[in-house]
């Protein structure tokens, strides 16, 4: 639906550096293995969480893990579908998300009104404030 990328437009507009990454199924791409580097380095980890999330052998499951196990932030954002998603309801349950005071996914919702409250959600985790964008502060790198 593009709300990913556009998401990741807006965060990059304030300054963030952002790697995202779909699931395709084909094989290992150049991100895909660049992407335990990215999350070992990153300020938070930005799940977009839709009922496919981190299901058993994908790389969005592999993602989580890591960035688990690294101790990285973790800033769900429910993208679509029941709230937590299905392979991750017991990691997620009790988590705070976005947009948790919208009520509704993100593919429900502005953009505008989801970026506000994830970019309060990024600062209560350490990954802000921004320098050198909209905002005027510092880069940050997110996955």
């Amino acid at each position: 639906d593009g709300s990913a990328a556009r998401l990741k437009g807006a965060l990059q507009l304030e300054g963030y550096t952002v790697h995202m990454q779909n699931d395709t199924g084909e094989g290992t791409s150049a991100i895909e293995q660049d992407m335990p580097a990215a999350i070992e380095g990153c300020r938070a980890f930005i799940a977009l969480c839709s009922p496919s999330y981190a299901v058993a052998g994908s790389s969005s499951a592999r993602e989580f893990e890591l960035a688990e196990t690294s101790g990285r932030p973790i800033v769900p954002v429910w993208h679509s579908g029941p709230w937590p998603p299905p392979a991750k309801q017991a990691a997620l349950s009790d988590a705070a998300y976005v947009p948790q005071a919208l009520g509704r996914p993100l593919v429900d919702l502005d953009l505008e009104a989801v970026l506000v409250e994830l970019l309060g959600a990024l600062r209560r985790v350490g990954a802000g404030p921004l320098i050198g964008g909209l905002s005027g502060q510092a880069s940050r790198s997110l996955l």
